[in-house]
Order: structure tokens, then C-alpha cells, then sequence
């Protein structure tokens, strides 16, 4: 443990120090490799000022703590303002396990201030730490790592299996009540969760806890666990969010932050906190907030917070912000599909509210595991190559492997130029059959390795790689999986589609395989009809994850399953013949980018048939044309704003699937 008394005043008016910081950072972390395999990256300043900004409003903490606080962006920057506070008697406690940035933290922190001000920095792993150890805090701030769980290295596995044990025993009760909130406690969680389970049993009552991580747990199923754990122990303030500037650029996530209050009795509402500032901004930080070089720098990053936090719903993104007002009460914090609550236009939250419309995908049919072969070198043919082998065709299966080669809605075998190869057949037993061109296309397969990556430590013999060396033989991939019906795209950028399938053939792991429980019921036509109008596109604009960092929308498996579609029964037999009539007509032209597209007669009839038998079934009069075609105007646009939005975000703007 190290403690300093910082009184050297060498700060400047704003108290910016943005180049020493960055290069404080550079022997820490030399590469852009290190810093994504470890999670960490640079806060910028601007970002750090605001979020103590917001946290510090009702009153000046005594003591903070930054965890994973890498050179101490934040307690440098929690210097700065108390030195504009007079907050005297301020106790810092930064917490980093890489010894080297936590000595860098040390040189560039014990060297600032202006008052008497304690720092503590410790070298740990900050999830080991209890408030025994290091006390309890008004408020906790800063950048938890962003990194997967399966290539987290802090830590052994059985270290990680100890720490699931001892957050199951600290929240009991808390299970006891909601027993379905075990999944929460799982080796799959994200690291960032972490930290907020285990910075609550660190902050006094009431204390403040400020983070900036990915938004995937208001884009992911998953996330309903983790914002209901956060609904019980806090009370939310703010929820911010930038939809024009990456504030991580090196990172593959879109940041948010998160300012909770803890609450005092878990489980019920604080009065003064019952409500959450949901903020974006449509500008860039520097644009929105005041100057560093200006004399009364913080004082005037106080009035703009201030007013950024007025407490009424409005949308001003003429001013760079957007506001909504949000009860800690309502069940957009528990419901799987927040993003819709948070960021959908109004008249598509109104109809996703009627629950009575709709049924979740998974009800209808199942939506199967992609094909992952494990060595598409070998299993994935051309045309040409399977002509060069001699394959027989009863080994080879047509596959669907890119959303880049779909060009209609409607798709059949005939429109695919690759084969899976799959021989249910031991070699022996081809040699008997005299089927000459899978066995030496068996035999070379076998002469190939592939190259190290991941856990492959070595060069490995086709065979012997773990994803094919259990198939009975090695080179029977597929598991005799019938043709879907509907092929769900799992990434998705300028195009939204579902395509009706037709014929026989498979899909790789570019897609989903949707097949339906009763086809009789429920005809392909008419889901497909559904599914490609422009109110589920809607949908998919806003309940993809968004967090890949490369401007395309990723669906998981769980996603698709409770995906939200208008139930088909609410439609008569003749709605439902008009809607299928009129997807065949839809399907006859290219699949485009949404912008391009939207507005096509055939999308604009489909739309209408939707739309105009979904509002019926409210009990309210048949609407008109007017109302129906103004509803699909506000949808479509919403996705052109969503699509903008992303564009502006992505690190990479090329790709057009």
C-alpha cells in the first residue's frame, strides 16, 4: 500500500493534463493487442469531468475509490475538482493489478494537488478486496475492464468458480427471492458486471456509483438479469450515451454511462430518486461542454450538467441532446426488450405495449444453432472444386454462407454456388462402394493442418481438430437437419430481411434456421409476409445489439426467440392470403439497402395490409390510409435514423449486407 499528502499546485485553471496522461499510459500498455486482450483503454479526460460532474451534484464525497484505475485518470481528475470544491480532507483509494501502470499512477499522481489530500494506491485484483479490507466509499468511479469471459485471464478457473460462491452466499436473500437470477452468477457474465455486483457491497447507503462500459446489457436477453439485479440495489439517476462519437475508438463496444445510487433497503424506491435522466448526445463532447482553458472551468461544467438534467421529458437535438424522463417504477428496467423503451419512437412503443398483438418468434417456431464446421477449408466447395474431385453428389449439400449472395426474398439452391461436403461413410466402406471421388477427397483432407490460433498450440492434422475429431466419421458434419423454413440473418446492416426458403439446402453460422411448429397454420408466405414488413424491420432496428463497435446489428439465438412478431391469428384467412400475396410480390424485387427500398410500391402495399390489420384488432375504428401510411413514414424513418446513428458510430463504415 502507498499513501501520499498531495499539496504541489501545479494543475491549470481546467485542471487538463490530457498529454501527460496519454503518455503515462504508453509503457503500461505498448500495443493496441495488450490493451484488447487486458480491456483497458484510455478515458478521456472530458469524459472523466463529466461523469464526476454528475455523480458529485448533491454533495462532494469524503472518499472515492477507482477501481482498475490503470495511470488514475479519475483520481486526477477528482483532485481537480476538489481543488475548485475546497474539498478538503479528500480521500482517494485507486486499485490496479498491473504493477507497472499502478507505479505510473504514483509518479504522475504524487506529484498534484494543492490541499491536503490522502491517496491510497493499491496493486490487486479489485474483485479480491472487501470493505473489511478497504472500507466503504461515497462514491466509486471509473472504467471497468471490457473483456469476453472466455479469454479473461485474471485469475485461475477455480479462483473464478470461488468468486461465483462467494457473490451466491453475500446475495441469498436476494436468490432466495428470485431464484431465476442465478443465471446472473454465471462464468459467462461480462467483467464490467463484476464490478457493479461487487461495488455495491463497497459504497455506504446511498453512496454513488459511476460507470462507463458497454451498452450490451440493454441490448441483450442476458442484460434482463443483470438491470434487474441493478433495479433491486439501486435507485437509477442517469443513463448517458453518445450517438455520434465513439468514445473509445480502439474499443469494439458503444459506451454508456451509469450513475446508480445504492439503495438503502434493497428492493424498495428511494422518493427522491424515483425517477432516471436518459441522455444522448448528437454532439461531441467538446462541442456540448465548456472549454478546459476557461478560468472557472468547473463551475461552468456544473451550469451545463445542470442543464442537461432538466427534469421534463424533451427532445432537443437541434441543441446536441436528447432527454426523456424515465420512472424507476416502470418496467422498461425489467423488460427483455429495453432498447424500445429507451430509444424507439413513440407509436412503436404504444403497439409493443399492447401485448395482446404480439407473439414471441420461439412460440411459433424453432429457431435452430447455425452450422459451425469447424474446418471450412475443407467442408465448403465451389462448384469448380467439386468438379475437380469428382465428387459424387449425393455427398454434397448446398449451403447458404453469405448474406452478400442473397439478391431476393425468396431463396432456392439453384441460387447458390457452394456445397457443404458430408459422407455418413467410412472409407472403407466408399472403397467398397466405389464412390472414388469422396475417398481421395477424404484422403487429402487428411494430409492437411491447420495453423495454431486460440487453444491450438500447433500445427493439427485436419482430423484431430477438436471441433471435427468426435464426428463419426470426422468429415460427417451435418446432423441430417431438415431445410428451414425461414432463414434469420444474425448480422445485419443497410439490409433487414428474413428469407422464405425453398428447396433443399443448409445454412452456415451467417445465419438462423427458423422452423415452424404448424406450416399449415401458419404458412412460410405469411411469416415471411410478417417478418419483412416494415414494422418488424422497425423492431430489428432496435432490438439488435448494437455493441460490436462496427456499425452492424448482431442477434443472438435468444434474441430471435423473443423477438416480437404480430401474431398471424389476429389476421383473417383473407388478410392472411393478401399478406402472402403480396410478400411473392415483394419478393420478386432485389434485396436492397433499407434507404433505397423502403418506399417501393410492393414494401409500401405489404406495409399497409400489416399495419392496417394490426390497428383493427385495438378495438378502436378501422383506420384510414392517412393514419396507416403516417405510422409507416414514422417507422421507416426511425430506421434511417438508426442507421445514421450507427454509420456515424462505426470504426469501420464499409460493408453493405
Amino acid at each position: 500500500m502507498k499513501t501520499v499528502c498531495i499539496r504541489k499546485p501545479v494543475f491549470n485553471p481546467g485542471g487538463r493534463v490530457e498529454t501527460t496522461i496519454k503518455s503515462a499510459f504508453k509503457p503500461a500498455f505498448s500495443t493496441r493487442q495488450d490493451r484488447l486482450l487486458q480491456g483497458q483503454f484510455y478515458t478521456p479526460p472530458a469524459l472523466c469531468d463529466l461523469m464526476l460532474a454528475l455523480a458529485t451534484q448533491d454533495a462532494p464525497p469524503q472518499r472515492l475509490l477507482e477501481p482498475a484505475c490503470g495511470a488514475g485518470i479519475f483520481l486526477e481528475r477528482a483532485i481537480a475538482q476538489a481543488q475548485h470544491l475546497q474539498n478538503t480532507g479528500l480521500q482517494l483509494v485507486g486499485i490496479e493489478q498491473n504493477a507497472v501502470a499502478l507505479e505510473l499512477a504514483q509518479t504522475h499522481l504524487g506529484e498534484r494537488g494543492s490541499q491536503p489530500i490522502t491517496l491510497d494506491l493499491k496493486l490487486g485484483d479489485f474483485l479480491t478486496f472487501t470493505s473489511e479490507t478497504i472500507g466503504n466509499f461515497d462514491l466509486i468511479i471509473g472504467n471497468p475492464p471490457y473483456i469476453r469471459p472466455e479469454i479473461d485471464t485474471s485469475g485461475t478457473k477455480e479462483d473464478k468458480n470461488n468468486r461465483l460462491i462467494h457473490y451466491r452466499h453475500l446475495f441469498d436473500d436476494y436468490l432466495r427471492d428470485f431464484p431465476q437470477q442465478a443465471k446472473l452468477f454465471s462464468q459467462k457474465a461480462d467483467l464490467y458486471q463484476w464490478f457493479f455486483i461487487h461495488a455495491y457491497g463497497l459504497l455506504k447507503p446511498q453512496g454513488t456509483l459511476a460507470f462507463v462500459v458497454s451498452n450490451s446489457w440493454l441490448d441483450s436477453v442476458f442484460g434482463q438479469y443483470f438491470r434487474h439485479f441493478l433495479w433491486h440495489h439501486f435507485d437509477w439517476l442517469y443513463l448517458v450515451e453518445s450517438a455520434c462519437e465513439r468514445w473509445f475508438p480502439d474499443a469494439a463496444i458503444h459506451p454508456i454511462i451509469v450513475i446508480l445510487q445504492k439503495k438503502e433497503v434493497p428492493g424498495e424506491s428511494a422518493a427522491n430518486h424515483a425517477e432516471c435522466q436518459w441522455i444522448r448526445f448528437h454532439q461531441p463532447l467538446h462541442q456540448l461542454l465548456p472549454s478546459a482553458k476557461q478560468p472557472d472551468y468547473w463551475q461552468a461544467l456544473t451550469t451545463q450538467v445542470q442543464t442537461l438534467c432538466v427534469q421534463e421529458n424533451a427532445e432537443n437535438k437541434h441543441q446536441g441532446v436528447q432527454r426523456q424522463v424515465i420512472s424507476n417504477s416502470q418496467p422498461w428496467l425489467q423488460s427483455i426488450h429495453c432498447n424500445l423503451y429507451l430509444r424507439a419512437p413513440s407509436q412503436l412503443l404504444e403497439l409493443y405495449q399492447q401485448c395482446q398483438l404480439w407473439k414471441p418468434l420461439s412460440a411459433l417456431g424453432t429457431i435452430r444453432y447455425p452450422l459451425k464446421t469447424g474446418i471450412n477449408q475443407f467442408f465448403y466447395l465451389s462448384h469448380a472444386q467439386a468438379e475437380q474431385w469428382q465428387i459424387e453428389p449425393e455427398f454434397l449439400i448446398p449451403v447458404m454462407r453469405s448474406s452478400k449472395k442473397l439478391k431476393k426474398l425468396i431463396l432456392q439452391p439453384n441460387d447458390l454456388n457452394e456445397f457443404l461436403f458430408c459422407c455418413p461413410y467410412s472409407k472403407q466402406e466408399l472403397e467398397r462402394m466405389g464412390q472414388q471421388g469422396a475417398l481421395a477427397y477424404i484422403e487429402w483432407g487428411e494430409q492437411q493442418t491447420a495453423s495454431p490460433r486460440q487453444k491450438r498450440t500447433a500445427a493439427t492434422p485436419w482430423p484431430q481438430v477438436i471441433s471435427v475429431k468426435y464426428n463419426q466419421p470426422a468429415w460427417h458434419v451435418q446432423k441430417n437437419l431438415p431445410t428451414a423454413h425461414i432463414l434469420c440473418n444474425r448480422f445485419m446492416d443497410q439490409r433487414f430481411f428474413f428469407a422464405l426458403c425453398q428447396g433443399e439446402f443448409i445454412e452456415d453460422q451467417t445465419f438462423y434456421g427458423l422452423t415452424l411448429h404448424n406450416p399449415a397454420q401458419h404458412p412460410p408466405a405469411l411469416m415471411a409476409a410478417l417478418l419483412n414488413s416494415t414494422l418488424c424491420c422497425a423492431l430489428l432496428a432496435y432490438l439488435g445489439r448494437a455493441s460490436l463497435g462496427e456499425g452492424v446489428l448482431q442477434f443472438a439465438r435468444c434474441d430471435l426467440d423473443h423477438f416480437p412478431l404480430p401474431d398471424p391469428d389476429l389476421y383473417s384467412n383473407t388478410e392472411q392470403e393478401a399478406l402472402m400475396a403480396a410478400f411473392q410480390a415483394l419478393a420478386q424485387i432485389p434485396v436492397g439497402p433499407w434507404a433505397a427500398t423502403w418506399n417501393h410500391p410492393t414494401r409500401i402495399h405489404l406495409d399497409h395490409l400489416v399495419l392496417k390489420g394490426l390497428l383493427a384488432t385495438k378495438g378502436q375504428p378501422t383506420p384510414s390510409e392517412d393514419d396507416v401510411e403516417r405510422l409507416r413514414q414514422e417507422l421507416g424513418q426511425s430506421i434511417l435514423q438508426r442507421l445514421k446513428e450507427r454509420q456515424q458510430m462505426a470504426r469501420n463504415r464499409s460493408g453493405n449486407n
